[in-house]
């Protein structure tokens, strides 16, 4: 007897389930019509608040263009409803903003005021075209008038609150802006005083002192260095040749001719051996101070010594120096 009550509670329950797959499977093929069809013209209202239940559908116009919004699911916090392809979740008590004409701009707003499983309570609103005005600045003062241009970035096509488009005005030289025949803010023109230099200006012209002083320092440095380089290419010999010749060998000659008047030939002798004796003693002073022969060489033909007698000692003077020779 057990037994069988057990049997038939398994029958019963399987039979429901098989009820309510077959229910399901027919809402989802929309093959169960809507409990509630509602046709709500939105050009002439502004809302609707209705109670629904799930598969319920609602068809509406807006804009000469009809829709149907359809309840797809209800849970105990949200509801998933449909426009269209569109499918939107709205939690209790919010509000959700929709679309319908894809131009970035709302058009419906739909609320669950609340949840009752099956019903929900939805409001649905038009929303109102709010221009959105955006103006530009006023122009110049003419005929004691300022005129703008506004444009509603809503594209509302109402003119409702649009900001003023003209203005009196009054021109003169002390009102923030460009007007009259000003160059530049409240100056310049037959009227405004001149404008002020501008700082750019003043910068620039204050600043060629500075660059001109630099370019005086640079130039005297590189003055300074060419002078050093030129200085150190140049033989600068203390004893001077030709006072070797002259000065010098008069004096021998004096102290030669106080100790015995010599004949001419031997005085020929004695002055030229003098004269070696000084230029050899030229030419070791100079190699000390680190002049090489060349240039020493090519002092000596310039005061009028032969080439022969100038490379001879030379080389005698190297050899008593021990220097190499060439």
């Amino acid at each position: 007897m057990l037994q069988k009550r057990i049997w038939f509670l398994i029958s019963v329950a399987f039979l429901l389930l098989a009820i309510s797959f077959f229910l399901e499977s027919l809402n989802k093929t929309n093959l169960i019509t809507a409990l509630i069809v509602q046709d709500v013209d939105f050009n002439n209202i502004e809302q609707l608040s209705s109670v629904n239940k799930e598969n319920d559908i609602i068809t509406f116009k807006l804009n000469d263009i009809n829709y149907s919004l359809k309840i797809e699911n209800i849970y105990n916090s949200n509801v998933i409803i449909s426009i269209g392809q569109e499918r939107y979740t709205i939690n209790l008590r919010g509000t959700k903003n929709i679309d319908l004409d894809k131009d970035a701009l709302s058009d419906l707003s739909l609320t669950i005021d609340n949840i009752l499983p099956p019903d929900i309570s939805l409001t649905i609103k038009r929303i109102s075209c709010i221009p959105n005005w955006y103006c530009g600045y006023f122009s110049n003062c003419r005929n004691s008038i300022e005129t703008r241009q506004c444009t509603d970035l809503n594209k509302c096509q109402n003119p409702a609150f649009r900001p003023d488009l003209s203005r009196p005005c009054v021109e003169s030289c002390n009102d923030n802006i460009i007007n009259q025949d000003e160059t530049s803010i409240d100056c310049g023109g037959s009227k405004c005083k001149p404008c002020g230099v501008s700082l750019s200006y003043i910068y620039f012209w204050a600043s060629i002192p500075i660059i001109l002083a630099f370019v005086s320092v640079f130039v005297s440095l590189l003055v300074v260095q060419l002078k050093k380089r030129r200085k150190k290419g140049k033989i600068i010999i203390e004893d001077n040749p030709d006072q070797i010749n002259i000065q010098k060998l008069k004096r021998e000659e004096k102290t030669i001719k106080s100790v015995k008047k010599p004949d001419q030939k031997t005085q020929l002798i004695i002055n030229e051996d003098a004269a070696i004796v000084r230029l050899r003693k030229y030419i070791e002073d100079s190699l000390n101070k680190n002049f090489n022969e060349f240039q020493i060489k090519a002092k000596l033909l310039t005061v009028g010594w032969p080439e022969r007698v100038i490379n001879e000692n030379i080389w005698a003077v190297k050899k008593k120096l021990g220097k190499s020779l060439l």
